[in-house]
């Protein structure tokens, strides 16, 4: 185990597994784990990293996204072309300023992080943020 590792070297797989676990355990609410709207949406955006990392099976959620942000965003979009940043922006307001299930804010959570990625700028940092803490602390790689 390298230093700082808390819980040894966590393949990207299995975090993604892990992260979908708690996610489903949280949302549900009848254990030891429950979400409330922000938990969820917190947990959903980590998930959303993991996924990332991990691509093959995972990958459903990335591709999933882009296919709705493309539709918001693209030439001719349902919107115009509104920019990522402006989906972002959007994301943020949803998951912060309307009342939501822990599910529903899960599933925007995971949203929030290829978007955010694809947005750049400040929206990026909380992956940065959410790598180095997995990377350093639980060595997912």
């Amino acid at each position: 185990m390298q230093t700082g590792q808390i819980f040894g070297v966590i393949g990207s797989g299995l975090a993604a597994l892990i992260a979908t676990t708690v996610l489903i355990l949280g949302c549900r609410g009848k254990g030891n784990i429950r979400f409330h709207q922000e938990g969820a949406a917190i947990t959903g955006y980590v998930a959303g990293y993991f996924y990332s990392i991990a691509a093959t099976f995972w990958s459903g959620a990335a591709a999933i996204t882009g296919g709705v942000t493309a539709a918001l965003t693209g030439p001719g979009g349902a919107f115009g072309n509104g920019g990522m940043g402006g989906v972002a922006l959007l994301l943020a307001v949803i998951a912060y300023g309307a009342k939501l299930k822990p599910g529903l804010a899960a599933v925007l959570g995971v949203a929030a992080f290829t978007v955010f990625q694809q947005a750049g700028g400040i929206w990026a940092t909380p992956a940065v943020i959410v790598a180095s803490i997995s990377g350093n602390l639980m060595g997912v790689h």
